[in-house]
């Protein structure tokens, strides 16, 4: 019998993911999506822990090499291998959903909107992304602060258009190829940047919460002061790029400022609060999460010669 889905190639950059790559793939393995028409492509960029050795393990999976440094120059690799007219986005420390794919492709197939929360058009989709449980208390910070809510990266800003992180997103490989890929000029925001300039060549973007895969937060404070610069540094990056787009010369996120100058206070009242643990934290995670994105926006404006405060 034929099948109604279409055919989908599956795209992961993977580096040094030992600790995440199993599961995975063993998620995408176990997809209920009919094995012939879906592709997994796991693009190794250059590890060196033993992510290659645990990929040895599992059979049906593309594993290819990119050795030029950069998860979307590792996602264009992937996409110059994939054989299928769609080509769908997650991360080698996300876990998606059996029905991931099969949600994730739905408005491609259904004359009708699957659900009154998954509307067409159906040039690029986007799926949920959703916290694994929290097994410390940054992890349980990060996604407090919804720092991957798709539901909130499909809302412009005075900045910003909507777009979806390659966490959980699927594009039609014809407009992939149409924009040239991803702009490997980012180590962070790439994502945005690929669907501002498809909004920009009159393609639309669709949020499907349906799919869902679930992301490993990261789970110490380095990780999320790491985490908090490059974010501070991609928005410098797309602001250089896009900033004349939306007629402005710099971008001063003020409130932020404000936020982090209270947060630093607060922050020194939490020992003598009273209140829960995690609630007593808040402040002093968001004076580390914040004061990352503040230099990271300084360094990056240094470094891509713009504005970004």
């Amino acid at each position: 019998m034929k099948s109604s889905k279409p055919p989908v190639s599956i795209i992961i950059p993977v580096r040094n993911g030992e600790s995440t790559i199993s599961q995975c793939v063993e998620a995408l393995l176990s997809l209920d999506y009919p094995k012939r028409l879906r592709q997994i492509i796991v693009v190794d960029n250059n590890s060196t822990d033993n992510t290659p050795d645990i990929m040895q393990q599992y059979e049906g999976i593309d594993y290819v090499f990119e050795p030029t440094p950069g998860a979307y120059q590792a996602r264009n690799t992937g996409a110059k291998f994939a054989e299928h007219d769609l080509l769908a986005f997650t991360d080698a420390d996300c876990i998606p959903h059996s029905d991931w794919l099969s949600r994730l492709v739905q408005p491609h197939v259904s004359p009708q909107p699957p659900t009154a929360n998954c509307q067409l058009p159906t040039d690029i989709i986007g799926g949920k992304v959703i916290a694994a449980p929290a097994s410390n208390q940054v992890e349980k910070y990060i996604d407090h602060r919804k720092v991957l809510d798709q539901e909130k990266m499909f809302q412009s800003g005075e900045f910003s258009l909507p777009f979806f992180v390659t966490a959980n997103c699927l594009v039609r490989r014809d407009i992939f190829e149409e924009l040239g890929g991803f702009d490997t000029y980012y180590k962070i925001a790439g994502d945005a940047d690929l669907c501002w300039r498809a909004q920009q060549a009159g393609f639309d973007l669709t949020y499907c919460p349906e799919a869902v895969v679930v992301h490993k937060h990261r789970s110490n404070l380095l990780g999320l002061y790491s985490q908090s610069f490059e974010y501070g540094f991609g928005r410098a990056s797309l602001f250089k790029k896009h900033g004349r787009r939306f007629g402005a010369r710099f971008r001063l996120d003020w409130k932020e400022h404000v936020f982090l100058l209270e947060s630093i206070l607060k922050s020194f009242l939490a020992p003598i609060s009273g209140k829960p643990k995690f609630e007593s934290l808040l402040p002093v995670f968001d004076t580390i999460s914040f004061s990352a994105l503040t230099l990271g926006k300084i360094y990056g404006s240094l470094k891509r010669r713009t504005l970004v405060l």
